[in-house]
């Protein structure tokens, strides 16, 4: 701050205007506002474009930071655009496999993998991997980003144990290069734990995540980055069902974010939102209300509300009162009202963001199953499947909500068409490298419900057995209620 006061007070020329713009870019992203960021990099950019030719090394610099910007504040359109032009501009100046350009690539991917285009940011990561841009420090390094990013891409595809390969063989490469907490090595050991949390093998996820949060403590102290962190392990003690583990968390980011953001402002009331359900968890339900009745809807700026991780946030959030609201109906009305409005926020988004889309739709259509609005249900399901359909990269979502989408034509006493789709989800089950044990062992449950309710008892006999077994038990802890039309399916 003391610079940007010593450069008013001289007057800069623009060239050095032109880094006052970008040092104050960089100076919100520290403190994690990143709403509006890309205007000082565009600045940046326009005063460099008064000066320097287009092609001149520092426009391209500029257009580059400025294509950041934009992947950063979520605005992927134009992201694209930018990256697409510098690309261009600098495989014709230095070539295709120079390192700029294979920069450019990689955040090309990046961008193809969050707007949904998997297929389309595995081929380009493809092209990545054959580079050899000489050898040594800068070689080890550009290999260790696209396997970064190659674990990614294999996670969004369904396929977490081929993730938790790629991101271990990462992490051995960066062992001798890269120093403990580097951005890299933390967006390794992020990768790594989501693929593991996903495989349920919780016990080797805790220590990599306990030291990502030190890592993020001793670099950035309470700012964003941490904050971040801090939520990332409070979800995984949740999911781990050691919600008195995350309680402390859950109440420290809340803490942080009140008192640099203030009461009303979004990431404050989301977070105090997600303790609140931390404490219903717990069984704490006195305690959980006056975090339950925060004005979630009404203070926020559109901007805000748009940017991609609240809205994964607010679907969460929806989705963990659902669960919650099977036992305790007045829960349910929260989460409908959660997902209600990530759905009317996320819905103009579907082309930019079809996985937050499709997540949205899906637990909205969850949370009216739960309330018995079977109709409203299926029609959120049905939304969901419109956006996942024709994407080969997302086919093990698709068959997910095409298990959910027999459920309700079970309760709707649709039998025949929830056999026509548990049938057809099966398939795509069946055609997975990694299929999901947890979906496969409800899309059964479903084909063995119908062929029972259709008097078919004897196709319904083997899934039966199936699913009675230890082998679904752990995969799926199911309904008694399930449990006891299949006893009695066994018993016909």
């Amino acid at each position: 701050s003391k610079a940007l006061e010593y450069l008013d007070e001289i007057h800069p020329s623009p060239a050095l205007q032109a880094y006052k713009y970008e040092v104050l870019g960089f100076l919100r992203i520290e403190t994690g506002t990143l709403v509006g960021v890309h205007e000082y990099f565009l600045q940046a950019l326009q005063t460099r474009l008064e000066i320097y030719p287009s092609d001149h090394p520092l426009v391209l610099a500029s257009k580059s930071l400025l294509a950041m910007s934009y992947i950063w504040e979520g605005l992927y359109t134009e992201a694209e655009a930018v990256v697409k032009e510098t690309l261009s501009r600098y495989e014709q100046a230095y070539g295709p496999m120079s390192s700029p350009a294979l920069t450019d690539k990689l955040n090309l991917s990046w961008v193809y993998r969050v707007s949904g285009r998997v297929e389309e940011a595995l081929e380009l990561n493809a092209e990545i991997s054959k580079a050899h841009p000489g050898g040594g420090e800068h070689q080890e390094h550009g290999e260790i980003m696209t396997m970064v990013h190659s674990g990614g891409l294999l996670q969004d595809l369904g396929r977490p144990a081929a993730a938790v390969d790629v991101f271990h063989k990462a992490l051995a490469l960066m062992q001798d290069s890269q120093t403990a907490g580097s951005p890299l090595q933390i967006d390794t050991i992020t990768g790594l734990t989501q693929a593991l949390v996903t495989l349920k093998r919780y016990a080797e996820a805790e220590p990599l995540l306990v030291q990502l949060l030190k890592s993020y403590i001793r670099q950035a102290g309470d700012q964003e980055l941490t904050v971040v962190m801090m939520r990332k392990l409070a979800e995984f003690y949740e999911e781990w069902d050691m919600c008195l583990a995350a309680q402390p968390l859950r109440t420290k980011v809340t803490q942080i974010n009140q008192r640099r953001l203030g009461r009303e402002s979004v990431p404050t009331c989301l977070s105090q939102y997600e303790l609140g359900l931390n404490l219903v968890k717990q069984g704490r339900h006195a305690e959980a209300m006056p975090n339950l009745y925060t004005k979630l809807e009404y203070p926020f700026e559109a901007e805000d509300v748009n940017h991609r991780d609240n809205l994964d946030r607010m679907i969460n959030i929806a989705d963990g009162f659902a669960d919650c609201g099977i036992d305790r109906c007045e829960y349910l009305h929260v989460a409908e009202r959660m997902a209600r409005d990530a759905v009317r926020l996320v819905r103009p988004r579907v082309k930019t963001l079809p996985y937050v889309a499709q997540s949205g739709f899906r637990t909205l259509g969850f949370v009216y199953r739960v309330l018995g609005k079977v109709a409203e249900s299926e029609e959120q399901y049905q939304e969901a499947l419109n956006i996942l359909r024709g994407r080969s990269q997302m086919e093990w979502l698709e068959s997910d909500v095409m298990v959910r989408c027999s459920s309700v034509s079970l309760q709707q006493g649709r039998y025949s068409a929830a056999l026509s789709m548990a049938n057809e989800a099966a398939g795509k089950l069946q055609r997975q490298a990694e299929p999901r044990e947890d979906i496969l062992a409800r899309c059964r449950t479903n084909l063995a419900l119908a062929y029972m309710e259709m008097g078919r008892y004897r196709s319904a006999g083997s899934l039966v057995v199936d699913i009675l077994s230890k082998e679904y038990e752990d995969a799926w802890d199911i309904e008694k209620a399930t449990v006891s039309s299949l006893l009695r399916t066994v018993s016909i």
